[in-house]
């Protein structure tokens, strides 16, 4: 059974103080007792030897009826309760009891010295005094020389009053022992539960609150001594409690921030470089830092560097960053090539550390934060932060940051399963070009950009001349490094903004941004002419000796304003290109009739 403190403290101040007050009880009771006693005894004592004396003194005195008063008045005391005279062998002369002379008279008789002893006896207590009777020449008036008349007189003193006066006594002390106790018992349990108990219960009852998310809790105790001590520390305790939920709610709110505005990039942007400068900027925010980049393992790199910025000035690009190179990603990039592995964040302090200058820091920053950047065990990249002063990092502020790095890595990864599932669904497999399907859409796009801004867009369509006749001959597997050839050709000469596809079988497409009509029959032409001295395998068995392809050409607006138009106005170039002996180039505005540019026409049956 749960026992309460009030009723602890109650048990222990009781058994304290009634130890305490009987020990000092039985001392001033054993010491009253020994005076009481002591003064009885010498009572007793002087009421013997007077009895004594005046025996004695009535007995020299030669006259019986004075003997017989003294006698007379001995019994009649209420004090003396016997008295006898013994002669010198211890035989009873005179006696008003029947005590034989005991011990101690016997020794009285012996050395002629007074002797004295209490008998305890519960119904009478007394003192026995022996005092020897000295000759003196009175004595010889009755008595003859040669009689031994020397003895001893017994006189036996009542202590019963005396023991009485202490049994009160003692009763007294009892009494009194219990009142002090009771007083002192109930005093101490009242100042205990005042100075101890009450500021306990207050303290349980404000941890409870405390514990049950009240943190407005104060404990007020004035007084200085340990409880007020006790109630500074816990008020202390609390207003630091306080401020850490509030850090850690802080921390939590910009946690959840960070992954929502995370998440809103993964959703509404694929590319990385959005992403990251979104991870960046919320890793800023983090902590006390104001620049920050990320060098992924592939060699791309992003920094948010607002702090390289000329002061009062305004970025040089459109989306606000600084075009110029960050001093941050500069030395990330140094870093980073020396780092291995997957590990928590590393800080780095410019005074602690000489790695913050050899990164080649600029001296205003004093603090940088190194995080690894991992997916699923696979090192993808690294963070730095920086900071202008020295940053202490959190516990919470250190999973905040490690949390981002996982999501960037994460995203990043994302990204490129994203980018490389996109791009398996839109390339030919054999080639590597973009497929049929993204071809249409590409040119959609770029259709509308040319109308948009007024630009002229070209399309090129070829075919391989006989390629049928080629399969036929060498097989499907020659055939297909035909195709996987001429797809690298015509990457290897198309330039980065041109748009390069298969067109379906042996057929490819170049879209041309950018392009006039004659430059884009220029570049036909010389594709034309590289793919006729490309040394493929039994070329020389094709109709001609070698093998070649067709091509048409068509421009935007010159030959049709939609993607239907200029494939169409292509294609009759193509065919035409066939017709005309193939090996060969023809522009659109040729299908009716005008200059082809190529050589010379192989035989006109087949593809």
């Amino acid at each position: 059974m749960r026992a309460s403190l009030n009723s602890k403290i109650l048990m222990v101040v009781l058994i304290v103080v009634v130890l305490i007050t009987a020990g000092l009880s039985t001392l001033f009771y054993r010491a009253e007792r020994s005076e009481v006693l002591a003064t009885a005894y010498e009572n007793a004592r002087d009421v013997g030897r007077t009895t004594e004396g005046a025996l004695t003194a009535a007995m020299r005195s030669r006259s019986p009826d004075l003997v017989g008063q003294v006698v007379e008045g001995v019994e009649k005391s209420s004090k003396v309760l016997e008295v006898t005279i013994f002669d010198a062998v211890g035989k009873p002369a005179f006696t008003t009891g029947l005590l034989p002379i005991g011990e101690l008279g016997a020794e009285t008789l012996g050395d002629r010295r007074p002797r004295g002893m209490v008998t305890t006896d519960a119904d009478d207590p007394a003192y026995i005094a022996f005092t020897p009777i000295e000759i003196s020449p009175a004595c010889f008036a009755c008595h003859e020389q040669s009689d031994p008349i020397a003895g001893v007189i017994r006189v036996s003193v009542s202590l019963r009053d005396d023991y009485d006066v202490l049994r009160g006594h003692r009763d007294r002390f009892v009494l009194q022992t219990v009142v002090l106790t009771a007083a002192l018992v109930v005093a101490l349990w009242v100042m205990l539960s005042r100075t101890v108990v009450r500021p306990l219960k207050i303290f349980a009852r404000r941890a409870r609150q405390i514990a049950q998310g009240d943190l407005t809790q104060r404990v007020d105790f004035p007084q200085e001594d340990e409880i007020g001590d006790l109630a500074i520390s816990f008020n202390a305790m609390t207003s630091e409690l306080t401020g850490r939920i509030g850090d850690l709610e802080e921390v939590k709110d910009r946690l959840e921030t960070s992954m929502h505005r995370v998440a809103e990039a993964l959703s509404s942007a694929l590319d990385i470089d959005s992403i990251m400068h979104v991870m960046i900027g919320e890793a800023i925010g983090v902590g006390k830092f104001v620049a920050g980049a990320v060098v992924l393992d592939d060699g791309t790199s992003f920094a948010v560097d607002p702090a390289s910025l000329p002061r009062g000035g305004d970025a040089s690009s459109e989306d606000g960053a600084d075009s110029r190179p960050s001093d941050v990603e500069s030395a990330l990039r140094q870093v980073s090539s020396l780092m291995t592995g997957v590990g928590a964040a590393r800080v780095l302090y410019r005074s602690a550390d000489v790695g913050l200058e050899a990164v080649g820091l600029p001296e205003r920053y004093e603090t940088a934060i190194l995080l690894s950047m991992a997916s699923e065990g696979e090192l993808v990249g690294h963070l730095m932060l920086v900071a202008e002063g020295h940053v202490e990092l959190t516990q919470p502020d250190r999973r905040a940051l490690e949390f981002l790095a996982v999501q960037g890595a994460r995203a990043v990864a994302h990204t490129r399963l994203h980018e490389l599932a996109r791009e398996m669904a839109i390339t030919d497999g054999l080639t590597g070009l973009f497929d049929h399907r993204h071809f249409y859409e590409a040119l959609g796009s770029e259709v509308v950009r040319a109308a948009r801004y007024g630009l002229s867009l070209s399309l090129v369509l070829l075919d391989v001349d006989y390629f049928k006749k080629y399969n036929d001959r060498v097989g499907h597997r020659g055939g297909d490094q035909v195709l996987r050839r001429l797809g690298e050709i015509l990457r290897e000469h198309a330039r980065g903004t041109d748009f390069v596809a298969r067109y379906g079988g042996e057929e490819f497409a170049a879209i041309l941004p950018h392009t006039t009509h004659r430059e884009a029959v220029a570049f036909a032409d010389r594709l034309r002419e590289v793919v006729q001295k490309e040394p493929f395998f039994e070329g020389e068995g094709q109709p001609g000796g070698r093998l070649t392809i067709s091509l048409g050409v068509s421009t935007r607006p010159e030959h049709g304003g939609s993607a239907e138009e200029l494939v169409e106005a292509a294609d009759r170039a193509m065919y035409l290109a066939k017709a005309r002996g193939r090996n060969r180039t023809v522009s659109a505005d040729e299908t009716g009739a005008g200059t082809v540019a190529g050589g010379p026409g192989g035989p006109a049956d087949g593809t």
